[in-house]
This record gives structure tokens, C-alpha cells and sequence, in this order.
């Protein structure tokens, strides 16, 4: 399977029959903050850029784990784009 233009591609390994009681959950105790685009946009450049400090004070976690952490997302907001040909 392949998107429209052939810059992804993927392999279906198998496909499963859901048995029963198997349903996607949706999490539904989740709380609504109104916000406008500008301050979306805003918090999450903030985020993007430093995930830990826009976390500070709201998580409590092992320095190592933290460290970690960051360098997992330091590799997957990877600022450099490519552009296919």
C-alpha cells in the first residue's frame, strides 16, 4: 500500500478478524480548554521546541528516565525536512 504519491509505502503483514469484546477505546475522561489558533500555535511551538520545560512542575519523573526522554525527542523533532524529488 502506498500514499498517492509514492513517498510512503507499506507492507500489510496480516489482517485479523477482531474477536469479540475487541473495541477501540476512546478515553472520555479528558478535559476541554478553550483556547484560540495564536495561543495553540503558540504553546505548541513552546512544546515542540522544549517539551521538558513546557512540562516542568506538571510530572514527576526519574532525571535518568527525563534524560532519556529527551533525547527521544530531540530525534523525532528532527527540525530538518526533506523534500522528495
Amino acid at each position: 500500500m502506498t500514499d498517492s504519491q509514492n513517498y510512503y509505502t507499506f507492507s500489510i503483514i496480516s489482517i485479523e478478524k477482531p474477536t469479540a469484546g475487541e473495541n477501540l477505546k476512546i478515553p472520555t475522561d479528558y478535559t476541554i480548554i478553550d483556547t484560540t489558533r495564536e495561543q495553540f500555535l503558540k504553546s505548541y511551538l513552546n512544546y515542540t521546541q522544549n517539551p521538558f520545560q513546557a512540562m516542568e512542575g506538571l510530572i514527576q519523573a526519574d532525571p535518568l528516565d527525563i534524560e532519556v526522554r529527551k533525547r527521544q525527542t530531540l530525534r523525532r523533532n528532527n527540525p530538518i525536512e526533506l523534500k522528495p524529488d
